[in-house]
């Protein structure tokens, strides 16, 4: 075989093209049919608001939107205090407590109601130890399992791709319980009294579908090995159908307040008032618990490392590493500051 003799040469690379530009947001100009003044407004804008002279509308998106009634600020921040007053880690700080902010948004949801029926096998270990001291010995067992169900339930999907708000996760569960009749269609609401902010849709209704099989599946899945204790999946079939999809508008509030330096923050929801997340101080009764929730599991966790070491089977050894995870969780909330009650 001929084999060059010759110094290779490195083939000269293309250049490395330059990062896409960043995406401009389109921007179109509405004249204000009251004043005539102009409005810039984007396409996933669904109030137009009119800084002149406060007009209001509600742009039609070609699909039908509902409304969850707000309650006022002024009733959310007497929930707030009432809260704080009834809280007895916070009562006797309530008169160190300054709001800073009060921040209202209406946030965009799809709610969808599902049937679904799945099927699966799988495997469960199960780990028996016969014998004592050193005669002691572990036999670990595999064990197939099978088995299908059913169930018929309501999904709250986010509208948008990306929310940084405190308690999303939340409010969509408090959506979830909603009754439709408190429904509003959005034509007919009245936005001039609740105009501080309306998130618009990323997603159009006939993307939830989709989005709803996937989700709905990868949760019972999840909920599956769970129950089942299973350590592995052969085969899982989910047929989800979408029986209903409604677009949602939202209204949550979210509370920032200081206390002795720090800043913290309650979320509510705003339409029947419930706390749906709090991010609070950590104080020096909860260092306490923590530490010795932490002390508690590292003790745990070398006892079963050490029978892991005498019986020689590393199965047992999974014990002392989720007790070194939590202790480590555990000590970080002791000393991060900050806690959050949900």
């Amino acid at each position: 075989m001929y084999k060059s003799t010759a110094p290779s040469t490195p083939l000269p690379q293309p250049p490395t093209p330059p990062p896409p530009p960043p995406e401009e947001e389109i921007v179109e100009h509405f004249e204000c049919p009251n004043c005539g003044a102009p409005i810039e407004i984007t396409p996933d804008t669904l109030v137009i608001v009119c800084k002149y002279c406060g007009y209001t509308e509600f742009r039609d998106p070609g699909y039908e939107v509902y409304v969850l009634k707000a309650l006022d600020k002024a009733e959310i921040e007497r929930r707030f205090w009432e809260r704080m007053k009834k809280d007895p880690d916070m009562a006797p700080h309530v008169g160190d407590i300054q709001i800073v902010d009060t921040t209202f948004i209406y946030t965009p949801f799809y709610l969808a109601d599902y049937d679904a029926e799945w099927y699966y096998i799988g495997e469960k270990t199960k780990t028996e130890v016969h014998g004592s001291g050193k005669n002691a010995r572990v036999v670990t067992k595999v064990i197939k399992v099978r088995g299908s169900g059913s169930e018929s339930g309501r999904i709250a999907i986010p509208g948008r791709r990306y929310v940084e708000e405190l308690g999303m996760k939340e409010l969509g569960d408090a959506i979830e319980q909603v009754d439709e009749k408190t429904l509003i269609p959005a034509k007919e609401y009245n936005w001039e009294k609740y105009i501080e902010a309306v998130l618009g849709f990323d997603y159009e209704p006939r993307e939830i579908p989709q989005m709803v099989k996937d989700i709905v599946a990868e949760e019972i899945k999840r909920r599956i090995y769970k129950e089942k204790n299973l350590t592995k999946m052969l085969a899982f079939l989910c047929r989800v159908k979408t029986k209903s999809v409604r677009a949602i508008l939202a209204p949550i509030y979210v509370i920032t307040y200081k206390l002795k330096g720090g800043i913290y923050g309650i979320a509510f929801s705003g339409f029947d008032g419930r706390q749906l997340v709090a991010m609070e101080p950590v104080f020096t009764k909860h260092m306490i618990e923590y530490t010795a929730g932490a002390a508690a599991l590292a003790s745990l966790g070398a006892a079963a490392a050490a029978l892991a070491a005498a019986v020689q089977e590393v199965h047992i050894l999974i014990v002392p590493i989720l007790s070194l995870l939590g202790g480590f969780y555990l000590m970080h909330k002791a000393v991060g500051g900050v806690r959050f009650e949900r």
